[in-house]
């Protein structure tokens, strides 16, 4: 529906499409003659390593394309923030692009990880924006999860430098995604409050499946697995409580802290407990 007078009346929103406004560049203002301080087998880990958070900016500029009108019901200033949004994913997509032809190196196929496929999938399975934002939710970080870690260690090196540019991006999309639920997830019925939980739980469960396939690449890079996927899954943990996405069947305690007996019905706790052990290597047994 169009409004002749829309209301942009929430200002958390539209602040966040007036630094997106303003955050503006291309592939074209990236410096490419850095050196990527890569050698052969770092730069396959690297495209290896991008390869689900690339597929994640693509299904998320289709995924975000669609919001754009569920969200024109709901709130004109959310439907402000979308267009920033989109233009941050094209950009990202033409960036990582290009570093692939100067990689020399393509993604990864979905027959070799096929959990990217299941993981965009789970995604776009949701009828409500809540679905939609709790997806964006756990994607964001994610990405910003191997972003942040190559703009903090990387940064004298040609990704390094592009990370630190997402990794800006990848911030305002995960604070969009905050105001949503925390507006939102309240005025839901139980019925859909479990629906968005289940699908924070599957999408855990299948990163941590990722995470296995992925592991010798990260280690290539200088980045432990085991560090990369336990950062991601306490940060998830962490934003789903802050905005108010907690499991129904977890004594507060246990649920805080990471510690305590696990019901049997909590199984989005035991996903964020074992999704590190998941993707770290395996420990040969000590000799006999």
């Amino acid at each position: 529906m169009i409004k002749i007078s829309p209301r942009l009346d929430d200002s958390r929103y539209t602040r966040l499409f007036h630094i997106g406004a303003k955050h503006q560049w291309t592939a074209e203002d990236v410096d490419w003659t850095i050196p990527d301080g890569l050698d052969q087998r770092g730069r396959q880990a690297l495209a290896r390593l991008l390869t689900p958070v690339f597929l994640g900016e693509r299904a998320a500029l289709l995924g975000g394309a669609q919001a754009l009108l569920m969200l024109g019901g709901e709130s004109e200033s959310a439907q402000l923030y979308m267009p920033s949004f989109l233009m941050d994913e094209a950009r990202h997509i033409e960036t990582i692009t290009r570093l692939y032809d100067l990689l020399g190196f393509s993604p990864m196929r979905i027959k070799e990880m096929p959990e990217m496929l299941q993981y965009h999938h789970r995604m776009r399975m949701g009828k409500t924006p809540l679905h939609w934002v709790m997806g964006i939710l756990v994607s964001d970080i994610f990405a910003r999860t191997l972003y942040g870690a190559f703009a903090r260690t990387k940064g004298s090196f040609l990704f390094g430098r592009i990370s630190a540019d997402i990794v800006v991006d990848e911030g305002r999309h995960q604070a969009f995604a905050e105001h949503y639920l925390s507006d939102h997830l309240p005025l839901a019925d139980s019925g859909l409050r479990q629906e968005i939980f289940s699908v924070k739980e599957d999408l855990l469960r299948i990163v941590a499946r990722m995470g296995v396939t992925l592991q010798d690449d990260a280690s290539a890079l200088g980045f432990p697995a085991q560090d990369l996927f336990s950062a991601f899954s306490d940060e998830v943990q962490a934003r789903s409580r802050h905005v108010g996405l907690r499991c129904g069947s977890c004594p507060a305690s246990a649920e805080a802290d990471g510690k305590g007996p696990l019901p049997l019905g909590c199984q989005g706790c035991f996903v964020s407990r074992t999704l590190a052990a998941l993707a770290a290597p395996a420990v040969e047994p000590p000799p006999a």
